[in-house]
This record gives structure tokens, sequence and C-alpha cells, in this order.
């Protein structure tokens, strides 16, 4: 059985005065590489603090070595031999590539156990080991990522760590850096090292971990042993949305048409952008620290200049009106639904301003569509008569949020874009929400998600796109 080396139980605590680990657990043995998936990046940079030593804890029980530190302690660097490296791969740029290997930040405590056993140590055998002899010669700045990252896992080595921690150390690296990582990784494992990956994609960390725990809500909600085996990710991608992922409309197929795409859009805080969507398809764009939905919204709304183009079935429109985005079938669904919806009309005749302009005649709505939407709306909203026909702000919530689903249905769209779906919709209007998304879907309407979490809604999509400080990640 393989040594314990660090142990969390029930670990609390906040970040940024935001709860963030909600009896979290954590166990590292000698000699293996945790992968550890979260798509909250503060849950993050929440771990990483933690295991840096530089994030207290409200509640829990910290072990290293089967030695008890005491409660609300810090992890100490210096007592447990755990070093960092973030997600930039941090240097001191002042430095020479040597300097930084042997000497330490001075804005943390020095590392006293360590400078006392490095007194007569040669670097150069770790220059070698990890084949970075030809970086001593070079500026620090003007380091590679990779060979920032390869530098700072050779001090890591000076310092005789026993745990490495590396925060999203895969996301900047191309496939074949990716994959010369890994089999560094595997010799520090070798050598009886271990190592511990936080990061946002499963496809960088189930093929190079032993075991990988899936965190959600701030606590472990699935710990797979040897990810990699079968290549099955599904159980991970089931535990990051919190359940089964049932798909009410069916997923697109090979000869569905696409409806929409985003070709290298740029604005405002997106860098890079690039969507397709396809008839019948229910894409997530899941926004892990909101730099990106906020822009699209503002874009489709006319209120963002952007390069790049966005294509609507065989044409690149404009879409800086809402006149152009009916003529083009897009519909917009705001945080609160409700604001599409006019509060002193009834129910009939805010779904009347949703009828395309094809089933109009000119200045009003054709009487036989109109009795027979009165009728229809009446049956699906369970309404009486008298109460049908009441100003809309004078009907309950759910009834408001309905009026505003059914304007949708009616509409007719080719493709919706929905901001945070039901982040704010009460239980029975949030399924009546994915109710009339599954019914597009399955008429051949795309549809685009705005999220910042899989709960809810997001577990409708038939796909998901990680998007991260203005681009997508995973």
């Amino acid at each position: 059985m393989k040594q314990e080396l660090l142990r969390l139980e029930h670990i609390f605590c906040r970040y940024k005065q935001a709860p963030v680990l909600n009896g979290f657990r954590l166990r590292v043995f000698k000699g293996e590489t945790l992968g550890i998936l979260t798509m909250s990046e503060l849950e993050r940079t929440a771990l990483f603090s933690l295991l840096n030593g530089k994030l207290p804890i409200d509640g829990g029980r910290i072990w290293f070595k089967e030695q008890p530190t005491t409660y609300r302690e810090k992890i100490r660097n210096s007592e447990s031999g755990i070093s960092c490296i973030d997600c930039n791969a941090s240097l001191i740029t002042s430095l020479s590539v040597i300097d930084n290997i042997t000497l330490f930040d001075q804005v943390d405590a020095p590392f006293q156990w360590v400078k006392e056993r490095k007194k007569s140590k040669s670097v150069a055998p770790l220059l070698r080991k990890l084949e970075i002899t030809p970086l001593v010669s070079k500026d620090t700045r003007n380091l590679r990522f990779f060979e920032r990252i390869k530098l700072l896992l050779c001090r890591m080595l000076w310092q005789e760590a026993e745990i490495i921690v590396m925060e999203d150390c895969f996301s900047f690296c191309n496939e074949q850096e990716k994959s010369e990582l890994g089999v560094i990784l595997r010799e520090l494992n070798d050598d009886g090292i271990s190592v511990v990956l936080l990061g946002h994609d499963a496809a960088d960390l189930a093929p190079r971990s032993d075991r990988l725990l899936v965190v959600q809500s701030g606590r472990t909600v699935l710990n797979v042993d040897s990810p990699e085996s079968g290549n099955d990710i599904q159980p991970i991608l089931t535990a990051l949305v919190g359940g089964t992922i049932e798909h009410s409309a069916p997923g697109p197929t090979a000869g569905n048409k696409e409806v929409m795409s985003w070709e290298n859009i740029r604005a405002a805080t997106i860098e890079s952008l690039n969507l397709l969507i396809h008839e019948g398809e229910i894409i997530a764009l899941l926004d892990t620290d909101h730099s990106i939905n906020d822009v699209v919204m503002d874009i489709m709304r006319g209120k963002e200049n952007f390069s790049g183009r966005i294509k609507v079935g065989n044409n690149y429109p404009n879409l800086h009106t809402k006149a152009s985005l009916r003529k083009n079938s897009i519909f917009l669904v705001p945080k609160d639904a409700r604001e599409l919806t006019i509060p002193c009309l009834s129910p009939l005749d805010n779904i009347l301003l949703a009828i395309p302009d094809k089933l109009r005649r000119p200045g009003t709505v054709n009487p036989r569509i109109r009795n027979f939407l009165g009728e229809d709306l009446q049956a699906r909203l369970s309404l009486d008569r008298q109460t049908f026909n009441r100003p809309l702000e004078t009907q309950t919530e759910h009834v408001q949020f309905s009026v505003a689903f059914q304007m949708l249905r009616f509409f007719r769209p080719k493709v919706v874009v929905v901001e945070q779906p039901g982040i704010i919709l009460p239980e029975r209007s949030r399924r009546d929400l994915m109710q009339t998304l599954a019914d597009l879907a399955t008429e051949g309407c795309g549809i685009l998600l705005l999220i910042t979490s899989l709960n809810g809604v997001g577990r409708m999509a038939h796909h998901v796109y990680s998007g991260s400080k203005g681009r997508i990640t995973g």
C-alpha cells in the first residue's frame, strides 16, 4: 500500500469573502499523479491558495505524513514540502535561470529546511534530467511557457519537494508539449514525487492522472481511479452537471445544416471566439470568469463593436438592430425573460407580438389566427377567460414567465440565444423553459445557452464549451 503524504478532511474555507470549499476531502499518496477537475475558477484558485499555504481554513483537519496539524491552521510549505506552480508559470524575471532555481522568492518565508540541505548540491544534474541546459544562457523574460514550466519543475527538484501542485499548466501547451510534460510527470512519479494537477479540462487531466477528483460546489462529487482506461469520461461529465444527463431533444446528426457560426470574434474582453451551431443542437457556453457571455449578448443587441464575422444560414447579416434579428429569425432571451413582455397588455396580445410577419395582415393579425391562439394559449396557461384577458402585470410570476416562453414558441426562430437561463426562475418556470427549448430543438432550432454553471438548464446541452480569459479553453 502506498504511503499517504497529505490528507484533508471536511475542509471549509472562504476565498475573497465567498464560501468556496464546503466539506472538501483530499488524499495524496506517494509517487502518484492526482488530477482535480473543477469548472469553477474560484474553486480552482482557492484550492491552489490552500495548498500553497496562503489560505486559512474555517474548519476541517489536515494531516501530513499522518501527523495532524492544529485546527484552523494553514498548510505551511516549509513544514510539508509542498511546492506550487501557478497557471502563469511565474518566475522572478530580474534573476537569471540558475538563480530562479537555487534562490527563492522573498515574498514568502525562506525555506530554511531547504537552504540547509542545498549548500553543497550541484544543479547541473537537474538541468540535464529535464533537458533545460540550453536555457541557462537565456533571459528569463524571453522563455516560452513550456520552458518556464520545466525551469520551475527543476526548482521543485532542487527544493526536494515531495508534492508538486500545478495549476492549469496544460492550457497554454501544444499537443507535443503536453505529451512531453506527461512523460516528465511520470518520471517524477517513478522517483517517488507526487503531483497534483488542478485544471478545468478533463481531456488534459484524465490521461495523465492515476486518480481524478471531480469537484463541484466546494466538495468532491466523483473519485475516478485510472481515468484513462477505456477512454470513457462520461461519469466525469455526469458528475460535473450534478446528475444524469438526459437529452429531451435529439442531438445533431451529420446531415443537419449549420444555422449560425461565430468566426474569430474579437471584442472587449473576448480575445478569440469561434462557435458553430447546427439545426436541433443545444450548445452551452460555460463562462467561468464572466469575460465572454455579457459581451456576446451586447454584440447580439448591437451594443458592442467587434471584429470577425457572424454567419446565419448562408448569409453574413448585420445584427445590430431588433429588426435585423427578427428578419434573420434570431430570438434573444435575457436573464429575466419577463423583459420580453409588455406588462400593460394581456397574455394573448403579448403572444401576438411574436408572430412572424408572414402570418400578419397589414397592421393587424389574421382574426382566425387570433381566435386559435387565444384558445390554445388559455389552455396552456390553465387560466379562465376573465383572468386571461387581464393585463400581464396583474398575473402571477409563473404566468408572466410562461407568456414569455410561449412568445418564444410562436416566433418559430432558427436560432435562440439564452442569457444565463433559469438563474432567477422558480422551479416550475425552469421546467417550462427546459421543455420549450427541448421542443424547439426537436423542430430544428439551434440554441446557444450562455451559462456560468452546468446546473439546471445547462444539463440540456449536447455540447459544452468552456470559456475563460476571453477565449474558448475546453
